[in-house]
């Protein structure tokens, strides 16, 4: 019986430690607001301060007084520039919205988000972003 007991405390503690440790699930969403007119956008792009940010145009997190915004600081931006479209498999923008209205504050620890801007000449940058301050439910 001890044993058996034995057996289960260190299994529930290792499973409890794995659980703490898992490795946040990365997700990819393509920001192209060059080849989308402008009336059709469902993302602005811009940098305020040091801060870079990805603004899409939904009221849907709580206090729904701001649109849902991600950020990323301004000097790691021109980092990771591609000449061509990434091959990742890019979420769509209402899953991501799903999955943000359903982890809500807990959004980064099981997920972290790339953003993937359009640039002019097609090229392409990846940005890790965060929910701006004061987001996530």
């Amino acid at each position: 019986m001890r044993y058996l007991l034995s057996v289960a405390i260190v299994w529930l503690s290792f499973t409890a430690i794995q659980a703490q440790t898992a490795k946040p699930k990365d997700l990819y969403f393509l920001a192209d607001t060059l080849s989308t007119p402008r009336e059709s956008r469902i993302v602005g792009i811009g940098t305020e301060g040091d801060f870079h940010y990805y603004q899409f145009y939904c009221k849907c997190l709580p206090p729904y007084v701001f649109d849902l915004a991600f950020v990323c600081p301004e000097t790691t931006v021109s980092e990771n520039i591609y000449t061509a479209k990434p091959a990742l498999k890019y979420t769509a923008y209402p899953d991501l919205l799903q999955l943000v209205l359903k982890a809500g504050h807990q959004f980064e620890k099981e997920y972290t988000l790339y953003i993937i801007e359009a640039l002019p000449g097609n090229k392409f940058s990846k940005n890790k972003v965060v929910l701006a301050n004061g987001q996530g439910g």
